[in-house]
């Protein structure tokens, strides 16, 4: 089956601005989304969320999931080096910002360090949201099935529920920090305009 001609030849973004764009409509959605589906306030890291709890998770980590996976066009490591590319002046405070974001920008470090040791396995919360998201609810893969059903004994929904948290937080800033950046002019302000 052939893709429809509306998206089969735009592969990426045309330029460092319409990334910047897409990124902040996507982050105004998720926003949208855990305003009507709030995340649950605290996991325990022993017990077990409800059904409710559990699928709220699920579904903000499918959604964030964009933000963090190289693959997608809004990871904060492409939405970074737009900025990077786009800033018309040397201002510390943006420097210093896109610093921070490359060093947290990627999936295996938000956040650095935490997660599961499985076996000989240091496991960290991205690889726990791959294995679930993969591996039982947006894809069937095999491998990430077998491996969800290792982490679903060793604190899964508690390392789920941190992930999105500290991942809906850092998209947040992010949003905030651009905007400001377009209203200081450090970056031009939305594409078109």
């Amino acid at each position: 089956m052939a893709h429809s001609p509306l998206y089969e030849n735009v592969p990426a973004p045309p330029d460092d601005a319409t990334r910047i764009d897409m990124f902040l409509d996507t982050a105004d959605s998720y926003a949208d989304l855990a305003e009507t589906f709030p995340l649950p306030r605290k996991y325990d890291l022993f017990g077990s969320p409800s059904r409710a709890e559990y699928w709220t998770v699920i579904l903000h980590a499918g959604v964030l999931r964009k933000f963090y996976s190289a693959k997608d066009q809004v990871c904060l490591t492409k939405v970074v080096d737009s900025l990077a590319r786009m800033a018309l002046v040397d201002h510390p405070v943006m420097r210093g910002d896109l610093i921070e974001f490359r060093k947290i920008a990627t999936a295996r470090t938000v956040p650095e360090g935490f997660g599961l040791r499985i076996g000989d396995n240091d496991v960290t919360q991205w690889e726990i949201v791959e294995v679930e998201l993969h591996g039982r609810h947006l894809h069937a893969d095999w491998g990430k099935w077998a491996a969800s059903l290792e982490v679903r004994e060793g604190g899964r929904d508690f390392f789920l529920g941190q992930w999105c948290r500290t991942a809906a937080d850092l998209v947040d800033i992010a949003k905030r920090k651009i905007r400001w950046y377009q209203e200081e002019g450090f970056i031009d302000g939305p594409a078109g305009s």
